[in-house]
């Protein structure tokens, strides 16, 4: 929706329109109705949507991919069966385990129900 809109203002460009009202941080003096005003207005909308905004996060995504921190003294008090298992994750998945994350419907069960779970139990007793 908002993509179809600014780009509605690329190709009509409208008057009274302000910087503030892409980029919350921009300035409130009126933009000219040209297209190129229109082109900049919304690059500095998208740079305050994408970066601008989330740049704290972003910013500790990348710090938790270089920043170094020494786990020695937490990771000590696991055996390495569980740092294995904690790094690898489980590497079996038992029929059962399979089952488990489902919540199956029973023949039984209404319309609505079998609706909800996406499937239907037809001819089994799961």
């Amino acid at each position: 929706e908002l993509a179809r809109r600014w780009g509605q203002l690329l190709i009509h460009p409208k008057e009274s329109l302000t910087l503030d009202l892409f980029d919350e941080q921009g300035d409130e003096t009126e933009l000219p109705c040209t297209r190129e005003a229109m082109a900049c207005a919304i690059i500095a909308g998208c740079r305050h949507r994408l970066l601008t905004i989330r740049e704290r996060s972003l910013r500790a995504l990348k710090d938790g991919f270089i920043e170094y921190v020494d786990l020695r003294i937490q990771m000590g008090a696991l055996s390495s069966a569980e740092l294995i298992c904690m790094m690898r994750g489980n590497t079996e998945l038992t029929a059962n385990d399979l089952l488990a994350c489902f919540k199956w419907p029973h023949k039984d069960d209404s319309p609505e129900e079998e609706m909800r779970a996406g499937f239907a139990a037809i001819g089994s007793d799961v």
